[in-house]
C-alpha cells in the first residue's frame, strides 16, 4: 500500500494536468509517482527536463543501452515499481525479451556485447552502498565510450538512483499496464 496518497487529477493545476495527459498518451497510463511528485512545486518539471535530456533523440548513447542500464539499476535497487516501468519501456522499444530476462547474468551471457557489459558493470558497482566503482570497471567503460557518452551513462544511473529510492520508499502503487508487461518476464538468477 502506498505510503503517501497521490494527488487526484482534479487537485492538479491545469499546466500539470496537460503534462500528465501527454505522459498518458505516450505511456498508455498516468504514472502514479507523478501524482505524488506533484506535491512538491517544481519537482516534476525539473525531473521531466532531466528525463527528457537523458532519453531525448539527441543522446550520445543508444536508448537500448540506456534502458538496459535503467532495468539493471532498478532490479539491483529492489524497486519493483521502476523495474516494471523500465521493462515496459524496453518492451515498447523492441528490446529482445530474452536479453532483458538475462540481464542479471550479463557478464556470462553471449546476448550482451562487450560494450553493453562494460556499461552494465558500472551499474552493478554504482548500486553498491557505499558506491564502489572500481578503476578497472571505469577503464573498461573507456574502451567503448567517450567522455560525453560516459556522462550520459552516469546520468541514467543517477536518475534511477532518485526514482528507485523515491518509489521504493513511497511504495508507489504499480499501474496495470507496466505490471501486466513485467509479469510476462521470467528473470534468470
Amino acid at each position: 500500500m502506498t505510503r503517501i496518497k497521490p494527488l487526484s487529477f482534479e487537485e492538479l493545476d491545469n499546466k500539470f494536468k496537460k503534462k500528465l495527459n501527454n505522459a498518458k498518451s505516450i505511456m498508455g497510463y498516468t504514472p502514479n509517482d507523478g501524482l505524488t511528485l506533484a506535491r512538491i512545486p517544481g519537482l516534476i518539471e525539473g525531473l521531466n527536463k532531466l528525463t527528457f535530456s537523458i532519453y531525448g533523440d539527441d543522446g550520445y548513447v543508444s536508448n537500448e543501452i540506456k534502458y538496459l542500464i535503467s532495468i539493471l539499476s532498478s532490479i539491483k535497487s529492489g524497486s519493483g515499481y521502476c523495474s516494471a516501468h523500465t521493462v515496459h519501456g524496453a518492451s515498447k522499444l523492441g528490446i529482445d525479451k530474452n536479453k532483458i530476462e538475462n540481464i542479471k547474468n550479463f557478464k556470462k551471457s553471449d546476448l550482451f556485447s562487450n560494450k553493453e557489459k562494460a556499461a552494465l558493470s558500472i551499474v552493478e558497482e554504482a548500486n553498491q552502498i557505499p558506491i564502489n566503482v572500481s578503476n578497472r570497471a571505469f577503464s573498461a567503460l573507456r574502451l567503448y565510450f567517450d567522455d560525453n557518452q560516459i556522462c550520459e551513462i552516469i546520468a541514467v544511473i543517477s536518475l534511477f538512483g532518485f526514482l528507485n529510492k523515491w518509489n521504493g520508499i513511497m511504495k508507489t502503487e504499480l499501474e496495470v499496464i507496466p505490471k501486466s508487461i513485467f509479469e510476462k518476464y521470467e528473470f534468470k538468477k
